[in-house]
């Protein structure tokens, strides 16, 4: 998937990389009791973990001017 962006209020004037992440729709009833589970919460968080690391990696192999 390609990177997406958008001027999201909450992430309005952060001086570093931000992200925004929905995992699930607390309104929606299946996803609100996946998102109680413990395997969908590490799952979750080994996916962010996963895509900081990527994104560090690559910062550092490309580093800004």
């Amino acid at each position: 998937r390609a990177v997406q962006r958008a001027g999201m209020r909450v992430l309005t004037g952060a001086n570093m990389p931000a992200a925004l992440v929905e995992m699930a729709y607390l309104t929606n009833r299946d996803q609100a009791s996946k998102a109680r589970g413990d395997e969908f919460r590490n799952a979750v968080a080994d996916a962010l973990y996963e895509a900081v690391a990527r994104f560090r990696a690559a910062a550092i192999e490309k580093p800004t001017p």
